[in-house]
C-alpha cells in the first residue's frame, strides 16, 4: 500500500475522463542532447508516454545505436498501451511492407472511420495478438497487466463484432464527437469561457478555433495562396469528421475502436489532439512537389511520407529495441519498478500536473551518470512569467543560480537568453509546451548545509505553495494556484529531507527552524510528510467503500459543478460536519462564501493533500467501489468521532464522505531506501591534524566558507588548486594545503555550482586557526562539463541559410528574424539597423537591460554583414562617461572590449535559424595574458593584423557600443556557443587554438523573445509598434531612417553621411559641422 501515495496532489479525472491516443505536439529525438557513453548501450524512460511517435523518431535518429537500446514506456491509461503494443506489433512483423501498408498504419493510428479493408486487417492483427501473444525476445510486460490488455483487445473484436461496424451507429459517434468538441471537451463550455474569462486560455475552443489554432501552429503565413489553403482545408476537414486521409473512403464500414471508451464506446479524445502536430514544422519544398496535383490531400500525404521513413528506419535496424511496458501513475512508476537507471528520462506529461520538484525527487535517483539527461515539459509557463527565466525561478521559488544546490539538477537551456528557435505563431503560442533539459549536478563534499538567509527564503517561499490553503485573491493568484496545484507538503518535505540527507545525527534536522510552524489544521500532515521522507514509519490508512447510492449521487453532482476537480482530504469531527452541512443547507446559494472554512470554530480538523484514490469497476465498465489510502504519522491521536471527507481545493465544496476513520485499516509501514544518498557524507578524522568545514553560507552570487583548522601550532603557508581545465574559467572543486604543520592533510571541497577561479578569495586567519573563502559563481561562464561535451558541431558541413522561396516580407527574411529579437520600449530605432555604431546612442543604451543590448549588437553585426562589412568592434560605455570622455577614451587607448571577424556564408544552424560563424578576439583577455607573461605583445599584435586588417576589403570596421552588463553577457554568449561547435577549417589553420588563447573560434545567432498569448496588452501594443517601425525602415536599403549623430532627428529623407567614413549620418550640413571637431577623433576613412 506505501507504493500507492504519491507527492503530487491527486484530481478526480474519472468523473470527467480524458484519452490521449497520440501527442499534441511536434515529435523529438530524446537523445539530441545526450553527450555520454554509448558502448554499453542506451536506456530510455519514457514517462508518460502517449504514442510512440518519439519512440520512433529517436531511433531514426541513432542508428549508431542499434541493437543497444533498451526503452521503458510508461503511461497511466491501458488502451493507451493496448495501442501502443498493437502498432509495434503491426511495424514489427515480417510480412509488413512500408510501401504498401502505410494508409493502414495511418488509419489504425489516427482516423475515426475505417474502410472495409483496414477493419478486415485489424481483426486479423488482433486475433494474432491474442493467440500468439507478445514477441517475447524484445516485448516485456507483467503478466498481470498483459491480463488486462488482452481484455481490452478482445473488446474491441467484440465491439467490432456488434455496434461499432453499424451505420447508424457510425453517424452517432462522428455526431457526439463534434459536439464533445463544441462543448469543450472534458471541461465543458461553462468553465472553459470562465477560463477564458480569467486569461487562463486563449479562447473557449470550437471547432473552427481549434483549426485556427492547428494552422497557426503550421506557420504556413507565408506559403503560395494555392496550396496555403489546400492545408487549411484538410486541416478544417480533420476536425469536422475526424479522418485526414490520402483518397477518398470508399465506404464507411467501422469505427475505429482504439480511440473509444472500452466497453461504454465513449468520446473521450483530448480535443486538442491533432495528427497533424508530430510532424511539424512543415517543409514547403517537399509540400510545393505536388502542388500541380488534384489532390486535395497534401499535408496528410507529407505526414505519411515521414511516418513511413521512421517506419522504416526502425525496420531497417539490425536488432529491435527491447521494450518494456508498465501502466502506472507516472511517479507511481517508480515505485513499481526495480532500482532501474536511466541515460534519459522523457517526461512527457506537463510539469505543471506532477510538480516540477515532484519529478526531481523522483526521477534523481534513477539517471545513471552526471551525462544522464531529464526532459520535462511546460504547458501554462506564460500564465506565471512574461519570460521562459522567471517561469523557471517561480516555478522552483528559487533564482536559476541555486536550483543545482536545492534540487540536484543544473538546467542545460541557456533560459536567460531567450529563445534558441523562431515561433512565428503569436496568438496560439501558449498552447504550444516549452522543453528543459535537465542534468545531475555535482553535489556537495565535505562541505555542510546551513540554512542561509537566501535558503531560508527558498525555503519558505516553497512551502508557502505545498501548504495549500484556500484563499486565492486576485485574478493573478488564481492563475498562480493552478500552476503550484500539484505542489503537497510531501512535495516541500522530500526537498527538505534532500537537502539535510547527510546530516544522519539527527533524525529530524530541520524541526528547529523557525519557519517550520504551519497552521495547525496541516500540523498532522507535516508530521506524516516529514516521517516518511526521512525514512520513519507512518501508518497508511486504507478503507474500500461500496459505490453506494450516496456516493454516486455526489460523484455525478461535481461531474456537473466541477471537470476534474483537485482534492483535499479533511479529517473532521462528525459533529462539526453535520453542523457545517446543516448551515450550507441553510444557505441560498447566493450567499454562500467560498472557499468554505471547514476548520472554523473547530481547532481539531485536519487537511491531508497525499493520498490516493482507486475506483474500481465491474465486468460493464461501471464502478464498484472506491479505495481511499492516506498517511498518518504513527501515533497521530485522532479521536473516534473524525470522518474522512474530499473537498474541492480552491472551493472547499464538498465531494463525498468516506466514513470514521477509526473503522479504517491502519497498517505500519517505511519508505524504502533510495539506493545512496544525493549528498555526501563527511569522512569521519581520527588524526590531531586535520582540515574540516565548518559552515557554508550560499547566496544567489556567491559560496561564502569557513574551513576549520585542528591544530596545536599556528598555520602557515595556504595553497589551493583547483580542478579547472582551460580555456574554461570555472571549477566545481577546490582543494586548501599547508605547509605547516608538517603532516596535515589537504581538504577537497566540492560545490554544485562552478565558481570562477580567477576570483577566489581565500584568507589564513591565524587567530581563529580557519580559512575564510569567497567563492564567486561562475554566473556569466559556460558550464565546466559543456568544455568537453561531445559530439560538437561540424561547421564545415553545414548548408547555407538561404531566403525562404515563399517569403513575402517587405523586408528580408533574414532582417525578419534579427527584429524578432526585439522586446525593447525605448529608443525604437534601436532594432539592429541604421548606424547602431555611432556614440549618440549612449544614453539609450544605458537604459537597455544587458539581454537587450547583446541582441542590439547581434542585430548590428547582421545587418552590416549584409551590406559588405566583416570586421566589427565593440567598445566598452563606462556608466560614469560622457561623450567627450568616450570619444578621446577610445581614440587614446584603442582597446575595444572584442574584435569580430564574420564569415561568409551565413550557415543554417541544426536550430533552424541564421547562424553567422565569426572569429572573436576577447582584447581584455589578451591584455590579461599578456600581463602574465602567457603570450607576448608583439605575437598577439601580429595576429590581430593577420586575422582583423583586410586590405581587399572596401569598408573599414564597423563599431559599436556595449555597457559594462552587456559587455559581461555578450562574452558569456560568445564562449557559450564555442562549446557547441568544433572550429571551421578556417579557424584551424588561421587562428592560435591553445588553451592560453585569447581567440575564440564561435558564432552569433539571434535570441528571439519569449512569445505567449498572455502578454499585457500595453507590452504586445508596443512591440508591435516596434516591429511596425522595422518593417518601414527596412522596406528599402536606400530609405532607412538612420538617426542623426547630433541632433537624433528621424526622417525618411536620404541623410548626409560623412564623406570619409562613409557611416555617420547627419540631417543638415550645420549638423555635420558642429560636430567635425569630435568625429575627426574617431572617424576612420574608407575605401567606398
Amino acid at each position: 500500500m506505501a507504493k500507492l501515495i504519491s507527492p503530487s496532489r491527486r484530481c478526480l479525472k474519472e468523473n470527467a475522463p480524458l484519452y490521449f491516443p497520440f501527442c499534441a505536439t511536434n515529435s523529438r529525438n530524446v537523445l539530441k542532447d545526450y553527450k555520454g557513453s554509448w558502448r554499453k548501450g542506451i536506456k530510455i524512460l519514457f514517462l508518460g508516454c502517449h504514442d510512440i511517435m518519439n519512440v520512433l523518431t529517436t531511433i531514426a535518429s541513432n542508428s549508431i545505436c542499434d541493437g543497444r537500446m533498451t526503452m521503458h514506456l510508461n503511461h497511466s491509461c491501458p488502451l493507451t498501451f493496448a495501442r501502443t503494443i498493437l502498432i509495434l506489433k503491426v511495424i514489427s512483423a515480417n510480412e509488413f511492407n512500408v510501401v504498401e501498408d502505410i494508409s493502414y498504419l495511418w488509419d489504425l493510428w489516427y482516423n475515426v472511420v475505417w474502410p472495409k479493408s483496414t477493419l478486415d486487417r485489424f481483426v486479423m492483427d488482433v486475433k494474432e495478438l491474442l493467440d500468439r501473444g507478445l514477441p517475447n525476445n524484445w516485448f516485456f510486460i507483467k503478466s498481470d497487466q498483459l491480463d488486462e490488455l488482452k481484455d481490452v483487445w478482445k473488446g474491441w473484436l467484440l465491439s467490432l463484432d456488434k455496434k461499432l461496424i453499424d451505420s447508424s451507429q457510425i453517424e452517432k459517434v462522428v455526431k457526439v464527437r463534434s459536439e464533445f468538441i463544441s462543448n469543450g471537451g472534458r471541461f465543458g463550455k461553462k468553465l472553459l469561457n470562465k477560463l477564458f474569462s480569467l486569461k487562463l486560455i486563449e479562447e473557449a475552443p470550437t471547432i473552427e478555433k481549434l483549426s485556427l489554432m492547428m494552422i497557426s501552429k503550421m506557420e504556413i503565413e507565408d506559403f503560395p495562396l494555392l496550396l496555403k489553403k489546400k492545408l487549411e482545408h484538410e486541416v478544417d476537414t480533420y476536425f469536422e469528421t475526424g479522418n485526414c486521409r490520402s483518397s477518398e473512403i470508399p465506404s464507411k464500414a467501422a469505427l475505429n475502436p482504439t480511440l473509444l471508451e472500452p466497453k461504454t464506446h465513449r468520446w473521450l479524445v483530448n480535443i486538442y489532439s491533432c495528427p497533424f502536430d508530430a510532424y511539424l514544422p512543415l517543409p514547403w519544398s517537399e509540400l510545393e512537389m505536388n502542388l500541380s496535383e488534384s489532390t486535395e490531400s497534401h499535408l496528410t500525404l507529407y505526414c505519411q511520407k515521414v511516418l513511413k521513413n521512421l517506419v522504416a528506419s526502425y525496420r531497417n535496424l539490425k536488432k529491435f529495441p527491447n521494450f518494456y511496458f508498465c501502466w502506472s501513475d507516472k511517479l507511481e512508476y517508480f515505485h513499481m519498478e526495480s532500482a532501474e537507471k536511466f541515460d534519459v528520462i522523457d517526461c512527457s506529461t506537463p510539469a505543471e500536473e506532477l510538480g516540477l520538484p515532484n519529478i526531481f525527487a523522483y526521477c534523481s535517483p534513477r539517471l545513471s551518470s552526471p551525462e544522464a539527461l531529464l526532459i520535462t515539459e511546460s504547458s501554462l509557463w506564460a500564465t506565471l512569467a512574461s519570460s521562459i527565466a522567471q517561469h523557471v525561478e517561480k516555478t522552483l521559488c528559487a533564482p536559476v543560480s541555486m536550483i543545482p544546490t536545492l534540487y540536484g539538477f543544473r538546467i542545460k537551456n541557456p533560459v536567460d537568453l531567450g529563445c534558441l528557435t523562431l515561433t512565428k505563431n503569436e496568438r496560439f503560442g501558449s498552447f504550444s509546451p516549452i522543453r528543459f533539459t535537465w542534468s545531475p549536478a555535482p553535489q556537495f563534499k565535505n562541505v555542510p548545509f546551513c540554512v542561509s538567509p537566501y535558503i531560508e527564503v527558498f525555503l519558505k517561499k516553497l512551502q508557502k505553495k505545498c501548504y495549500f490553503m484556500e484563499h486565492s485573491n486576485g485574478e493573478q493568484h488564481l492563475k498562480e494556484n493552478v500552476c503550484f496545484k500539484a505542489y503537497t507538503p510531501l512535495t516541500f518535505s522530500l526537498v527538505a529531507s534532500r537537502l539535510t540527507q547527510h546530516e544522519r545525527k539527527n533524525k529530524n534536522p530541520f524541526q528547529h527552524w523557525t519557519f517550520w510552524e504551519v497552521a495547525p489544521q496541516f500540523k498532522l500532515a507535516q508530521r506524516a510528510a516529514n516521517d516518511w521522507a526521512g525514512y520513519r514509519p507512518v501508518r497508511i490508512v486504507t478503507t474500500v467503500q461500496p459505490f453506494t447510492h450516496e456516493l454516486k449521487t455526489l460523484f455525478n453532482k461535481t461531474k456537473v459543478l466541477f471537470r476534474a476537480p483537485n482534492l483535499r482530504l479533511i479529517l473532521i469531527p462528525s459533529k462539526h460536519l453535520l453542523k457545517i452541512n446543516l448551515q450550507l443547507f441553510a444557505t441560498k446559494e447566493s450567499e454562500k462564501k467560498y472557499p468554505i472554512n471547514w476548520e472554523d470554530q473547530n481547532p481539531d480538523v485536519h487537511y491531508i493533500d497525499n493520498f490516493d484514490l482507486i475506483y474500481h469497476k465491474n465486468e460493464a465498465g461501471r464502478f464498484r467501489s472506491l479505495q481511499l489510502s492516506f498517511f498518518l504519522p504513527q501515533k497521530h491521536d485522532l479521536t473516534s468521532d473524525h470522518s474522512a471527507v474530499l473537498i474541492e481545493l480552491f472551493t472547499g465544496s464538498m465531494m463525498m464522505t468516506m466514513g470514521a476513520v477509526a473503522g479504517m485499516e491502519q497498517q505500519l509501514v517505511k519508505k524504502p531506501t533510495d539506493s545512496g544518498p544525493l549528498s555526501s557524507v563527511f569522512p569521519k578524522v581520527s588524526q590531531d591534524l586535520y582540515l574540516e568545514t565548518v559552515k557554508c553560507q550560499e547566496s544567489e552570487n556567491e559560496f561564502v566558507v569557513e574551513v576549520g583548522i585542528n591544530c596545536k601550532d599556528v598555520p602557515k603557508g595556504l595553497g589551493f588548486t583547483t580542478d579547472r581545465e582551460l580555456p574554461c574559467e570555472a571549477a566545481h572543486q577546490i582543494t586548501f594545503s599547508l605547509s605547516e604543520p608538517v603532516g596535515i592533510k589537504p581538504l577537497t571541497l566540492c560545490f554544485p555550482h562552478p565558481f570562477m577561479v580567477d576570483l577566489i578569495e581565500a584568507t589564513l586567519c591565524h587567530s581563529d586557526r580557519c580559512i575564510r573563502v569567497s567563492l564567486k559563481k561562475a554566473l556569466r561562464e559556460p558550464w565546466p562539463a559543456s568544455f568537453s561535451e561531445k559530439p560538437k558541431w561540424d561547421v564545415d558541413c553545414l548548408s547555407e541559410w538561404k531566403q525562404s522561396p515563399t517569403w513575402q516580407g517587405s523586408v528580408s527574411e533574414l532582417m525578419f528574424h534579427v527584429a524578432e529579437q526585439n522586446t525593447t520600449k525605448i529608443g525604437k530605432h534601436l532594432l539592429g539597423l541604421g548606424n547602431l555604431g555611432s556614440v549618440m546612442h549612449i544614453p539609450e543604451l544605458r537604459q537597455l537591460s544587458p539581454l537587450e543590448v547583446v541582441r542590439n549588437v547581434i542585430g548590428t553585426i547582421f545587418n552590416y554583414f549584409e551590406k559588405g562589412f566583416d570586421i566589427f568592434l565593440t567598445f566598452n560605455v563606462s556608466s560614469h562617461q560622457s561623450f567627450a570622455e568616450f570619444v578621446l577614451g577610445a581614440v587614446q587607448t584603442k582597446e575595444p572590449d572584442f574584435a569580430f571577424r564574420a564569415h561568409r556564408p551565413i550557415l543554417l544552424s541544426p536550430c533552424g535559424s541564421p547562424m553567422l560563424l565569426i572569429s572573436v578576439l576577447d582584447c581584455r583577455l589578451s591584455k590579461k595574458l599578456v600581463d602574465k607573461g602567457h603570450l607576448k605583445a608583439k605575437v598577439a599584435t601580429e595576429y590581430l593584423k593577420r586575422v582583423f586588417v583586410q586590405k581587399k576589403s572596401k569598408h573599414g570596421p564597423m563599431f559599436m557600443n556595449t555597457t559594462v552588463e552587456g559587455s559581461n553577457l555578450l562574452r558569456y554568449v560568445l564562449r557559450l556557443n564555442s562549446t557547441k561547435m568544433k572550429p571551421s577549417s578556417w579557424q584551424e589553420n588561421n587562428l592560435p587554438l591553445g588553451k592560453d588563447s585569447p581567440f575564440l573560434t564561435t558564432y552569433i545567432s539571434p535570441l528571439y523573445r519569449e512569445k505567449c498569448s498572455y502578454l499585457r496588452e500595453e507590452e504586445d501594443a508596443q512591440s508591435k509598434t516596434s516591429d511596425q517601425f522595422f518593417y518601414e525602415a527596412s522596406a528599402t536599403g536606400d530609405s532607412q531612417p538612420n538617426p542623426c549623430a547630433v541632433c537624433g532627428k528621424l526622417s525618411r529623407d536620404k541623410f548626409k553621411r560623412c564623406s570619409r567614413c562613409k557611416i555617420t549620418a547627419y540631417c543638415t550640413v550645420e549638423c555635420q559641422r558642429s560636430d567635425w571637431r569630435k568625429h575627426k577623433l574617431v572617424c576612420a576613412k574608407s575605401n567606398h
